[in-house]
């Protein structure tokens, strides 16, 4: 693997927003291109790190673009996974406060998985959703089972509420 570079534009270099990563002088991502008509108002936090378990160091990126009320913690996480070629295969999804934390070797077989966690809204109702994302070289696969008493989904209240929901029909 070669030198990795992670480039901020002038207008947001003091809050530290990546627009570009070069690994080997050549762009493997870049804001401009992977969101168009995306502005990152705040920072974007970077870690290189083997999530597979393969000896291939990968890119998260969580970009934290500012908002208001529960927008405030949605975060544009990118992870550029890191192929046996030298190339890297890009998935992107948000997140609700996205964390380093959220990673988590779940089976102790080498690779990562992700918690996710998500907001649902549904009529008059609101749902945190969590899910669990296992990691692979080719991308991003939801599975639940490995852990117990996932998908788990909480009802958004004024009060407080940790309990699974049960006002949802099947």
């Amino acid at each position: 693997e070669g030198p990795v570079r992670i480039s901020t534009g002038p207008e947001c270099e003091k809050v530290g927003r990546v627009t570009e990563v070069r690994v080997n002088d050549q762009s493997i991502f870049d804001t401009a291109t992977a969101y168009p008509d995306f502005y990152f108002q705040f920072g974007s936090r970077v870690f290189y790190v083997d999530l597979t378990g393969d000896r291939r160091k990968d890119i998260l990126i969580l970009s934290y673009p500012g908002a208001n009320g529960l927008g405030a913690e949605i975060e544009m996480a990118d992870l550029l996974l890191a192929q046996p070629d030298g190339t890297y295969h890009h998935e992107s999804f948000v997140a609700y406060a996205a964390s380093p934390r959220d990673f988590i070797d779940v089976n102790g077989d080498g690779r990562y998985e992700m918690l996710w966690v998500n907001f649902y809204f549904e009529g008059s109702h609101s749902y945190w959703v969590y899910r669990v994302v296992e990691i692979g070289d080719s991308g991003l696969q939801l599975n639940d089972e490995l852990l117990p008493n996932f998908l788990k989904i909480i009802w958004f209240t004024e009060k407080p509420n940790d309990q699974p929901t049960q006002r949802l029909s099947s």
